[in-house]
Order: structure tokens, then C-alpha cells, then sequence
């Protein structure tokens, strides 16, 4: 039962921010505190989340390679914060199995894009690499896109991949 209920407070929590940055394009500091003092309460009452260095290798991987994505202006600040703050409450044995789907999921979702920006601008993309002018190339595909729904959609693989809800 413990489980079913970790999945669906994550959910439930994961629908919400999903919502606001996909509105907004972005992810308030409130919603990182909320997982951070989620977390406290995690190690205080629940037997799933101890506090051992394998339970911070996945939030410290995804704050620094959020920032490095940051940093290149492919992620936003909202989204890598939200992310590592995530992973905090993510019980230890989901966290590699769900950062594979997590993984898969933005492949996923940046290929989908990347099609459909192409198809869109597709004359001005053929005329970018015909002049061998690479940001004008790169400027055919936008800009960043909401990442907390990606995360959601990679949380809803993870429990049909897991069978948590069954």
C-alpha cells in the first residue's frame, strides 16, 4: 500500500507543476521547497527513504547536469531544481529505473520535436545547411520547451512499466 501512495502523492504533485510550466513555462521555488521539506518528513517517518549517500547520487546528478543544461540555455533553472528536488522523494529502488524512462521520455519528446520543427520549417532548414550557417539552422527549432510534463509522462511509463498501480 505504502508504495501506491508514494506513486500517487508524486503524481498528484507531478500533474500540478506539469500544469503550471506547460501554462507558464515555469517552475516556481515553492514547488522544490515542497519536495525538500516532503523529503525531511520522508527521512523522518518512512522506512523507504533513508538518508545514505546512494539516496543523494541521482538529485546531486540532476542538479549538476541541470545546471551544465542551464548553463547552455537547453534547460531551464525551474526545471533542474525541480528535478534534483524530485529525485529526493523518489523512494532509492524507483530512482535508476525511473531516470532510465526519464531518459527515454526527453529522447523521446526532443526527437518528436525536433520532426515536427523540421517539417515545419522545412525550406529555411535545407537553405541554413545549403549556407553552412549553423545558427541560423539552429534557430529553426525554437526554443526550450516545458520539461515538467516530459517528467510526468516518464513517471506515467514508470508505473505501467512497474505495474505500481495494479
Amino acid at each position: 500500500m505504502a508504495p501506491k501512495l508514494t506513486y500517487l502523492g508524486i503524481l498528484l504533485c507531478l500533474v500540478a507543476v506539469a500544469w503550471i510550466d506547460f501554462k507558464t513555462q515555469k517552475i516556481s521555488n515553492r514547488w522544490t521547497l515542497l519536495n525538500l521539506i516532503v523529503f525531511v518528513g520522508l527521512l523522518i517517518l518512512s522506512p523507504l527513504h533513508p538518508l545514505t549517500f546512494s539516496t543523494l547520487i541521482y538529485p546531486v546528478l540532476m542538479l549538476m547536469v541541470g545546471f551544465v543544461l542551464f548553463i547552455l540555455n537547453v534547460m531551464g533553472a525551474g526545471d533542474a531544481k525541480y528535478l534534483a528536488s524530485l529525485f529526493l522523494i523518489i523512494p532509492l529502488t524507483w530512482q535508476a529505473p525511473f531516470f532510465e524512462l526519464l531518459v527515454l521520455s526527453t529522447c523521446l519528446v526532443a526527437s518528436v520535436l525536433i520532426i515536427v520543427n523540421i517539417l515545419r520549417n522545412y525550406s529555411r532548414v535545407i537553405r541554413e545547411i545549403r549556407n553552412r550557417n549553423l545558427k541560423g539552422l539552429s534557430s529553426c527549432f525554437g526554443t526550450r520547451f516545458s520539461y515538467a510534463p516530459v517528467i510526468l509522462f516518464a513517471w506515467l511509463w514508470f508505473a505501467v512499466q512497474l505495474r505500481i498501480l495494479s
